[in-house]
């Protein structure tokens, strides 16, 4: 009796083998990672040769999946034999169609700036000649493809970015030296193609900066608002002038250097 069943599970293994479905499946999209497609906006399933292919009931030989309207199973029936099956396919692939999330930081290495999105602001602010930047990003769909960075001596437009093909690539650091004033801009670009852009405003040198304070307490003895200026040399007060005059350093005290 024992010899007997043996036999005829042999046989039913034999005639009915089991066939993973990727096998019988290409799916195509704008990016692949070593277990799944990416894709903006459309996932193409093409059958093998021996199989068409159907989200229903209409077969083709080829099948096209949309971001709006993603399915979790096909359907693939073999040429040969008519027979129809279902199989499941919702963990090969995935529509991406968000932004990377990324930040730029810039200053020294001790100490950034940090700017999470395009910066419109055109208020100047100080920093070292020597700038050290870092761009920060992650992508939970399809992964970071790229970093990239670009220094301007005038402010873009977001759709100015877009025409701009001398952007550097970086691994996320950078340095360079400023003896002017300049914007800096990152672009973090995932493996489907979205991205994200990031910008300061405008960066301004020490030595170069005069900046005129908007708030300032001090205490007169004449009878009138001065004009008073500050003028910052490294990361310190290097004069101050009241009415284009240098005050002498024994006549103030700085509480809270910048």
């Amino acid at each position: 009796m024992k010899k007997i069943i043996y036999i005829i599970i042999l046989f039913v293994i034999l005639i009915t083998p089991t066939v993973k479905a990727d096998d019988r499946i290409t799916i195509k999209g704008d990016y692949m990672s070593s277990d799944k497609v990416y894709s903006k906006n459309n996932i193409r399933i093409y059958p093998s040769s021996e199989y068409l292919i159907s989200e229903s009931d209409v077969f083709s030989n080829e099948l096209t999946i949309t971001n709006y309207s993603p399915l979790s199973e096909i359907y693939l029936k073999n040429i040969t034999t008519g027979e129809v099956e279902e199989i499941s396919i919702i963990d090969l692939y995935e529509f991406d169609y968000d932004v990377p999330t990324s930040t730029l930081k810039l200053g020294t290495k001790e100490k950034q700036i940090t700017y999470n999105q395009y910066e419109s602001n055109t208020e100047l602010y100080p920093v070292s000649s020597s700038i050290y930047g870092k761009i920060e990003a992650s992508d939970e769909g399809s992964g970071i493809k790229g970093l990239y960075y670009l220094i301007s001596d005038k402010k873009l437009t977001q759709l100015e970015l877009d025409k701009i093909n001398t952007w550097k690539k970086t691994t996320g650091e950078f340095e360079y030296l400023s003896e002017k004033t300049t914007y800096i801009y990152a672009k973090v670009i995932d493996n489907v193609g979205n991205y994200t852009y990031l910008g300061t405003n405008p960066l301004l040198p020490y030595k170069l900066a005069t900046i005129k304070t908007k708030a300032l307490s001090y205490s007169t003895s004449i009878n009138q608002i001065p004009s008073i200026e500050i003028n910052l040399n490294g990361n310190t007060i290097d004069k101050i002038n009241i009415d284009n005059k240098e005050i002498s350093k024994d006549n103030y005290k700085i509480t809270n250097n910048i």
